[in-house]
């Protein structure tokens, strides 16, 4: 069975949306652009990895001819990891 290599759990951060529907000073829009309000933690199989970018699955599924087929893939830009911890290597 040919499978992803390892299993790892990232910390990454995320783009998001500041605000709601109000007006925010400039002081509130920067008191909620800290980076551990967009912390994500994501768990999966390493599809792909290169210089700039990581590809996870969090499912993967052995088919006929022992061909692998991914589900709930994430992309995440390498620079915006803060953290990596293999879980399980193959």
């Amino acid at each position: 069975m040919k499978q992803s290599s390892a299993l790892v759990l990232i910390e990454w951060i995320d783009a998001g949306t500041v605000g709601s529907s109000e007006w925010l000073s400039k002081e509130e829009v920067i008191a909620d652009c800290t980076d551990d309000k967009f912390i994500n933690r994501s768990v999966g199989w390493v599809v792909h990895e290169d210089k700039l970018l990581l590809i996870l699955s969090a499912t993967t599924h052995t088919g006929f001819e022992e061909s692998v087929s991914y589900d709930q893939v994430t992309r995440i830009p390498k620079s915006l990891i803060k953290r990596r911890r293999k879980v399980l290597a193959r």
